[in-house]
């Protein structure tokens, strides 16, 4: 009994480590303070808490439950490891998505600024985005005129939009198969590799960012 619990143990040592990991890649620094080494500290610190905090209340409720005639002490010192690696293995995968989607797709979920308050600068100049092919998340764009063209990486399916612009920097897309489903844009930043933009979820209520590359043979 105490050696399976000491290798639980371990493993939720192991787990810690990892959520510690992708827990520190996935804090963003949005002003200083949140970039601070002080900050991303006490995040991790209030992170801990928050597991073997809600790690020993699901135990104390799992240790009720009787099974192999065991002591409600000896039962929480044997759930304890458990259910904290559990906990710490959901919080890994659900970070770990997040950023997977933030650093190798190029899109980032829930940013915290909100979309109406989101002004690109006052100098940006949108114009040579305008055209060209572009890449985001291995999915294919490319632009002519007023009409868009993405393919899917995956499926290689082919959707059409129609692109108009409502500013030198914000712009909307219409989908042809669906004229309904109309998507806000705005460009926060340019350069020569491509462009930073937002966009309203489909659902309206968050703000995602997309890293788009421009491709070589793009001008």
């Amino acid at each position: 009994m105490k050696n399976r619990i000491r290798i639980w143990w371990v493993v939720t040592f192991i787990l810690l480590n990892i959520f510690f990991f992708i827990r520190i890649i996935t804090i963003h620094a949005f002003n200083d303070n949140e970039g601070s080494i002080t900050f991303r500290a006490s995040r991790l610190i209030a992170d801990t808490l928050i597991i073997f905090g809600s790690g020993s209340a699901l135990t104390a409720l799992v240790a009720l439950f009787p099974y192999r005639s065991l002591t409600y002490r000896l039962k929480l010192q044997l759930e304890l490891p458990v259910v904290s690696s559990l906990l710490l293995a959901f919080f890994i995968v659900m970070f770990g998505y997040t950023s997977f989607y933030e650093n190798f797709k190029g899109v980032k979920l829930f940013p915290k600024e909100t979309f109406e308050e989101l002004k690109a600068p006052d100098n940006l100049d949108c114009t040579s985005i305008k055209k060209g092919k572009f890449e985001v998340g291995g999915d294919i764009i490319e632009r002519q005129g007023v009409w868009q063209f993405e393919t899917t990486g995956r499926t290689n399916e082919r959707t059409i939009y129609k692109i108009e612009w409502t500013g030198n920097c914000e712009y909307l897309l219409t989908s042809q198969k669906d004229t309904t489903k109309v998507f806000r844009f705005k460009v926060m930043e340019v350069t020569a590799d491509g462009f930073t933009c937002y966009s309203l979820s489909e659902s309206g209520r968050n703000t995602i960012r997309y890293q788009v590359k421009r491709m070589k043979s793009s001008k």
